[in-house]
């Protein structure tokens, strides 16, 4: 950002990275391929599942379960991509590693609120999906 102001271009991601997503570290070793929300695709779809609800969305008489379903379901299929090192715990304590699939990121949005509001704050943040210039992208590997 400027030291003179706010630059609203700065806002602007990298279109393949808000398309095809960037792979975040979490905590304990969870990281969670994410696209952005502004990524056509998420928008696409996202009106493509409503549209039959048109109506009723005109009429306000559209129920929140509906939207929200259909925020989950395209998430699931083009914002969540990908995890790695994502377990859930069996009723015997033990714990299992969970592969990822659209349906498993649609079970875990629709009934994890909290992994929900993660995604969508890493998908929503400008930050995630910024092409590093050549400077920063040393600077960042000499620390590693």
């Amino acid at each position: 950002m400027s030291e003179d102001g706010f630059v609203i271009t700065d806002l602007r991601g990298d279109e393949d990275l808000e398309r095809d997503g960037v792979w975040i570290a979490c905590s304990e070793g969870f990281e969670v391929l994410v696209a952005s929300l502004d990524n056509t695709k998420y928008q696409e779809e996202l009106r493509r599942l409503l549209d039959p609800n048109r109506a009723a969305i005109a009429r306000a008489d559209m129920t929140v379960d509906l939207a929200v379903d259909a925020t989950y379901r395209a998430m699931s299929k083009f914002i969540v991509l990908g995890w790695k090192k994502l377990q859930e715990r069996k009723k015997d304590k033990s714990l299992v590693d969970v592969p990822y699939s659209v349906e498993k990121a649609y079970e875990y949005l629709s009934n994890y609120t909290k992994f929900f509001s993660l995604i969508q704050a890493l998908a929503g943040d400008v930050e995630n999906f910024r092409k590093k210039n050549d400077e920063e992208a040393e600077g960042n590997s000499e620390g590693t």
